[in-house]
C-alpha cells in the first residue's frame, strides 16, 4: 500500500488567499467594500438633493399656510347697516379687482359657524377665497332680518345663503348653502367648484 506523502511546504493557494485578504484589509478596499462605499455616496447625494428640494418648497408652503379668507364684515351683527357695509366693500373690491361674497346668516346658525371654520381649515378653500373674494356677512335673526337690504336680492330658503356680486356690486349668482352640505358637514369639492366657478 502506497502511503500518500504530505508536503511540509505551505499551500501556496492558501497563502495567496490570505495575502488577498490582507490587501483588502490593509492596503486598499476590496470590490465589495468599494460597492458599499459607492452605494453610501449615492444615497447621501440623493438625500442632499431631496433635502434641497424640500427647502425650496418651504417658502411656498408657508405662503399658502398664511392665506386666510378676507372679511370686510367678519361677524353677524344685528346693529350693522348692510347698505353702508356694501358700499365700503364695493369700493375695496373695485380696487383689489375681487368678487364680493355676501353670506346671510346669524350667530344662532350652526351651519354658519361651521362654514367659517371650514373656510379657514381647508387650505384649498382659503387660497381661492383670499385671492378672489371679499366676504361680507349680513345678519338675519329675530331682532333684525335686514329686510330693507335683502328685498333687492332673490329669496332665501335656508341658511347660510350666498350672494355673489362683481366688483361693482352687481348680482351674479344666488345659492343656498344646503347644496354644499352632506351628512352633517360640508363637501369640500362642491364648495371649491362653486368658488372657482364665480372667481375672477
Amino acid at each position: 500500500m502506497v502511503k500518500s506523502r504530505r508536503s511540509n511546504a505551505p499551500d501556496q493557494r492558501v497563502g495567496q488567499g490570505a495575502n488577498h485578504a490582507l490587501a483588502c484589509k490593509r492596503k486598499r478596499p476590496c470590490l465589495s467594500e468599494q460597492n458599499a462605499s459607492a452605494s453610501v455616496q449615492s444615497n447621501m447625494i440623493r438625500f442632499v438633493l431631496l433635502f434641497c428640494f424640500a427647502l425650496t418648497l418651504l417658502p411656498l408652503q408657508a405662503a399658502d399656510s398664511k392665506l386666510r379668507p378676507v372679511y370686510t364684515v367678519a361677524k353677524y351683527d344685528s346693529k350693522r347697516d348692510p347698505e353702508v357695509d356694501l358700499d365700503a366693500t364695493v369700493k375695496r373690491a373695485s380696487e383689489e379687482k375681487k368678487r364680493i361674497m355676501i353670506i346671510v346668516g346669524g350667530n344662532w346658525c350652526g351651519w354658519c359657524r361651521r362654514l367659517e371654520r371650514y373656510f379657514s381649515e381647508k387650505p384649498a378653500l382659503a387660497k381661492v377665497l383670499a385671492e378672489n373674494y371679499l366676504i361680507m356677512k349680513v345678519n338675519y335673526d329675530d331682532d333684525n332680518t335686514n329686510g330693507d337690504f335683502l328685498v333687492d336680492y332673490p329669496d332665501i330658503s335656508d341658511f347660510p345663503h350666498f350672494y355673489i356680486l362683481d366688483s361693482r356690486g352687481r348680482l351674479l349668482h344666488s345659492q343656498s348653502g344646503s347644496k354644499m352640505e352632506s351628512r352633517g358637514g360640508y363637501k369640500e369639492a362642491a364648495i371649491l367648484a362653486f368658488l372657482n366657478k364665480w372667481a375672477n
